[in-house]
């Protein structure tokens, strides 16, 4: 858990886990690559989360830039099936490529509506 009040200016950030700084930098390169713009990223038990207005996206630990690559499709697909809709799209582990209209057994969880 990141502590705020024990936060330096010019210090190291108080943090549990330093990989978490190697985890967004490596999503922020990819966020770009796939022209993605989050409103926010956020960190939780090592894994990483972007959200796009009512909708957040967990990437897990790992596999940023294929998970990063299927995004916009998917965001798009969810908006047209869920107009309106709040809720959570959480990647598991990733074993094979998703394309929007296929199915790949263990690949993603479905969407959660809030």
């Amino acid at each position: 858990m990141f502590d705020s009040a024990k936060a330096k200016i010019g210090k190291k950030l108080p943090v549990e886990d330093d990989s978490i700084f190697e985890k967004i930098v490596e999503v922020s390169k990819n966020l770009k690559k796939y022209n993605l713009t989050p409103d926010r990223m956020g960190c939780t038990d090592g894994g990483v989360q972007i959200y796009f207005e009512i909708v957040q996206v967990s990437l897990g630990n790992g596999n940023y830039e294929e998970k990063l690559r299927q995004v916009e499709p998917i965001l798009k697909k969810l908006t047209e099936l869920y107009p309106g809709k709040a809720g959570v799209f959480a990647f598991r582990e990733l074993r094979c490529r998703i394309g929007v209209d296929s199915v790949c057994s263990g690949g993603i969880a479905a969407a959660d509506h809030l």
